[in-house]
């Protein structure tokens, strides 16, 4: 027999409102025009990889004469 291992919600609440006040923070000393780019760079990398991964599906859904 196993015994479960997991967590109170309460504690989960607790862990949640920490990781929360850390990035409140974090957010509050950060330069948002610095946070710009990374955002920007993140969204084109996501936007070239869902490209290359809709290029792969539509090219084998293609019958090549």
């Amino acid at each position: 027999m196993s015994i479960s291992c997991s967590r109170s919600l309460a504690d989960l609440r607790a862990e949640q409102a920490d990781n929360l006040d850390r990035l409140r923070s974090t957010l509050e000393t950060m330069n948002l025009k610095d946070l710009v780019p990374i955002l920007v760079a993140r969204n084109v990398l996501k936007s070239y990889e869902m490209g290359a991964v809709y290029a792969k599906v539509l090219f084998r859904h293609i019958p090549i004469a």
